[in-house]
């Protein structure tokens, strides 16, 4: 179909235009002049043998309503939406509801701040292997069931910058997301969360969940506890503050926070120097921090401590001054298990600004899974005397680390590495990167390596 000589400057509504045309295969918009149209609902619904659509001549900045704009466009491939201007949008329920053929979606220039309903935004979209949201504004947003429902080939999905503060529906909004491994949820606020039914149905797969930061979070752990296919699974990892622990008995019984517990001595040879951007406290979990007086130092145990009733003990508070720099010995008996940064252990991790590993040995590591995971200020790490002879798991180690700039691993031992599963994904900040020396002639796995780096 051909549109181009189509005088549309007077055009104020175009909904259901294409409503239904199920054999239109293009159109070709050229010189359509969309600058005054308002409402764009059931566009191009059910177009189902449309194969490519290029709006990027479009010009959408008084559209306010998008609902069910391409659902059911069962057979497009590829569509360009670069130009779309989202700003005064307030519904986008169904936009690609439906949409089973895209394997990408580009929205980074969507502006969400405005919009009320998500309801079936992403339902269906089968093949759908990642997409970014980091730039979603949902502060408004009202309703999100079934948001992501049947996404079935997606593996990760980061909504950390979900602002949930006004949502009342999540019904069913992660059903069907059957790859679905790593979920981050961190920052939801569910205080006024009525409808959770169904929220993880048949995600089966999921394998950790990030609730470290949410608010009045009763409903969500209650959709988490409720969801026998979760409860079902010995590995999945729920990441949470204490004080969320401590209110939800129910998630005992799916979470594995569980480990085999052992007090072990400290090697005074064996530790690394750590500086934080704020006062921290230490009371409870991994990075469980105990003053040594006659040594001026924190020693850590390295293992969660575990007492009655599967609760963490709090020690007496421990108070580490921003920007001073301190001590922190390592039992002698590093295990390919220890992740001492790692914001699901330790929720100081997010205000660490500087590491020297000089002095820690890595000689006996055979696992840096997520070493440095959630260390989003780290801004500098001494790796001068790193050396793990036998490392083979290099994934997530520099995770989210979003204020790093530079790394240097020029002198890692990597001849044994078989894992560097996103080894640097979310470095956004990352400028400078030596790897000249690593040796990946093992490696099988280097998936979402540099997912995000902007190097």
């Amino acid at each position: 179909m051909d549109l181009s000589h189509f005088n549309s400057s007077s055009l104020e509504n175009v909904k259901n235009m294409f409503y239904n045309c199920e054999n239109i295969k293009e159109v070709n918009f050229t010189n359509f002049d969309s600058s005054l149209i308002l409402e764009m609902d059931y566009m191009f619904f059910n177009c189902s043998s449309l194969e490519s659509l290029d709006l990027s001549s479009f010009n959408t900045s008084k559209v306010s309503s998008m609902t069910h704009m391409f659902q059911y466009c069962s057979n497009l491939v590829s569509i360009y939406l670069s130009n779309f201007d989202t700003k005064n949008v307030e519904k986008m329920d169904n936009m690609f509801d439906g949409y089973n053929q895209l394997t990408s979606l580009n929205l980074s220039n969507f502006d969400t701040k405005n919009v009320r309903n998500m309801n079936n935004m992403f339902n269906g979209c089968s093949l759908l292997i990642s997409f970014n949201l980091s730039n979603f504004d949902t502060k408004n947003v009202e309703e999100m069931s079934n948001m992501f429902n049947g996404c079935s080939q997606l593996t990760s999905l980061n909504l950390s910058n979900f602002i949930t503060t006004n949502v009342r529906n999540m019904n069913s909004m992660f059903s069907g997301c059957t790859s679905l491994e790593y979920l981050d949820i961190s920052y939801f606020d569910t205080g006024i969360l009525v409808n959770y039914s169904k929220m993880f149905a048949n995600a089966d797969n999921i394998k950790y969940i990030n609730i470290y930061n949410v608010k009045n979070n009763i409903a969500l752990t209650k959709a988490i506890s409720d969801s026998s296919n979760l409860n079902t699974k010995n590995n999945l990892t729920v990441c949470q503050k204490e004080d969320i622990i401590n209110n939800v008995n129910a998630l005992y019984s799916c979470c594995d926070y569980y480990y085999n517990f052992e007090t072990l001595c400290c090697d005074p040879n064996n530790f690394i120097i750590v500086k934080f951007n704020k006062d921290v406290y230490y009371s409870y979990g991994f990075g469980y921090l105990n003053y040594d007086q006659s040594q001026n130092e924190y020693r850590t145990e390295i293992f969660l401590i575990k007492y009655e009733n599967n609760r963490y003990k709090p020690n007496e508070t421990l108070i580490i001054s921003k920007d001073k720099e301190i001590k922190i010995v390592f039992n002698s008996s590093i295990s390919s298990t220890t992740k001492f940064f790692y914001d699901y252990y330790d929720p100081n991790v997010e205000h660490i600004i500087s590491i020297d590993l000089s002095h820690f040995d890595t000689s006996l590591l055979e696992s840096s899974d997520s070493r440095f995971y959630g260390c989003i200020s780290l801004e500098s790490i001494d790796l001068s005397n790193f050396n793990a002879p036998i490392l083979a798991n290099m994934n997530n180690i520099f995770l989210h680390c979003n204020s790093l700039k530079s790394i240097n691993l020029s002198d890692f031992n990597s001849s044994l590495l078989t894992n560097i599963n996103r080894m640097f994904c979310g470095c956004i900040s990352l400028e400078y990167l030596i790897l000249n020396n690593l040796d990946f002639t093992k490696v099988k796995d280097a998936s979402y390596m540099f997912y995000n780096v902007k190097i």
